[in-house]
């Protein structure tokens, strides 16, 4: 009788403490999930200029791309749904994946170098970051100011002269 007793107890003992890891990790989980939003706009660093289109934007949370998504024309605003703390946002205007090898969520950093593409011309290319601290079931609005970047050229080919 005495071994029963033990045999429940322990597997009350063990039902009681299942539940409780459960509680204990399902709360870890929600605290992971995504409980802020991010909104991106953008516009030109001057009143003269106009924004090149697709452009490409990467957010990083603690050196890792959390999301990457593309603006296709102006008016359109993007929404990121992430986890509270400070971000990083980048843009590349004008850099279409035609052209360009561009990154992807998987494999981007904040130091990805863009290239072009064999073949493909050099195009207008607008970049822009962004730092915002994101509070807890906040929503943050960023307007992203695109300029122009000269880019650096590693080599030039001239072809055809006489």
């Amino acid at each position: 009788m005495k071994k029963v007793m033990f045999l429940l107890s322990l597997l009350a003992l063990i039902s009681c403490s299942k539940d409780v890891a459960d509680e204990i990790i399902g709360s870890e989980e929600s605290n992971n999930a995504a409980n802020s939003t991010l909104q991106i706009r953008t516009r030109t660093g001057s009143e003269d200029a106009t924004i090149s289109y697709p452009v490409q934007v990467y957010v990083f949370q603690e050196d890792e791309c959390r999301a990457v998504q593309t603006i296709g024309d102006e008016g359109q605003t993007l929404n990121f749904a992430l986890t509270e703390g400070t971000c990083s946002v980048y843009a590349i205007g004008g850099a279409s994946s035609i052209d360009y090898n561009l990154p992807t969520k998987d494999n981007a950093t904040t130091t990805t170098v863009i290239t072009l593409k064999d073949g493909k011309a050099l195009t207008d290319l607008m970049a822009a970051k962004a730092n915002v601290t994101l509070v807890d079931g906040g929503t943050n609005t960023v307007t992203l100011g695109l300029e122009r970047k000269l880019m650096l050229l590693q080599d030039i080919t001239i072809n055809k002269v006489p």
